[in-house]
């Protein structure tokens, strides 16, 4: 799509750089940390030589302070449950160290004996936001990525809450890049495992 720009973070030999994915599996390197100034900026002015992603490590394309989760976020799934939609949004919080970059293997923890796989759409905040009103949430946001809720469902359903379930390392995978510039509203999320299609939802019904 024309003016989409997509930010990913990648390892070189040691080196950990930002850059703009290219068609053809190309990167260009940006200068600099785009999170410590204006990364709308940042993304949009990569100067860098092109160069192909082999090679490259695959890092998770930011480092978020926390990740935020929202439960019950489709209506499907909520009707699937036999749950209602809650008045207010069902919030948790997956730490950091749950991150996963692009090709990295999930490791199943030991006390559970079902994984689930969740996909959904994240949304990368790009500055400093607090007590926004949402008629101008949309000015903070970055862009968006895929992301994949790792979720030890058996643990989920034993616990109060879903620290363990969802917190272990690896449970996060984020990736490959943030797509800035893209409308969210007709997107589609869909999940693949193994090659075969999982998970189909429109962002429109959640």
């Amino acid at each position: 799509m024309a003016g989409i720009v997509r930010l990913a973070r990648l390892r070189d030999q040691g080196r950990t750089f930002y850059a703009v994915l290219e068609e053809g599996e190309r990167v260009r390197e940006i200068a600099g940390d785009p999170f410590e100034g204006d990364p709308f900026a940042a993304a949009a002015g990569a100067t860098g030589g092109s160069r192909p992603t082999g090679g490259l490590a695959w890092l998770p394309p930011c480092r978020p302070s926390k990740i935020i989760g929202v439960g019950r976020n489709y209506r499907d799934h909520v009707a699937e449950l036999g749950h209602s939609v809650p008045e207010e949004p069902l919030l948790f919080l997956k730490p950091p160290s749950s991150l996963l970059a692009h090709g990295g293997v999930i490791r199943l923890p030991s006390d559970s004996r079902r994984v689930d796989f969740e996909g959904e759409l994240g949304v990368v905040i790009g500055r400093e936001a607090r007590r926004v009103p949402e008629a101008g949430a949309l000015d903070y946001v970055l862009g968006y990525a895929c992301v994949n809720d790792v979720t030890a469902r058996d643990l989920q359903a034993s616990d109060v809450q879903f620290t363990r379930a969802k917190g272990f390392d690896s449970f996060c995978p984020f990736g490959p890049c943030i797509a800035i510039g893209l409308p969210p509203d007709d997107l589609v999320v869909e999940t693949f495992v193994n090659g075969t299609r999982r998970q189909s939802a429109p962002v429109s019904r959640m």
